[in-house]
């Protein structure tokens, strides 16, 4: 009975070493989650600078062609249609 005692007392120190390096991994693990979000949201605001800059050139280009001045204007027009948005989204937070 002794034994058995002693036995399950050390298959729970063994629990606890595991539960205990688990928790660590998991910390470590959870760390890296968030370090590579991080990474992924600046990712993301690298393309979107890039593409509103390959955006800016296609219109630049077109302008200085006025081969496709259609496209240009439709550029435009989202562009000024995005800026209404956005002061409308400052109006309705200051009210």
């Amino acid at each position: 009975m002794k034994d058995l005692v002693i036995s399950i007392k050390e298959k729970i120190k063994k629990l606890l070493f595991i539960v205990d390096e688990l928790k660590k991994e998991n910390l470590i693990l959870k760390k890296d989650v968030q370090d590579y979000k991080k990474q992924n949201e600046s990712m993301i605001t690298k393309i979107n600078n890039l593409t509103q800059k390959s955006d800016l050139l296609k219109i630049n280009q077109s302008i200085d062609s006025e081969s496709d001045s259609n496209y240009t204007k439709k550029k435009i027009d989202y562009y000024i249609k995005e800026i209404d948005k956005c002061l409308n989204l400052i109006n309705n937070k200051n009210v």
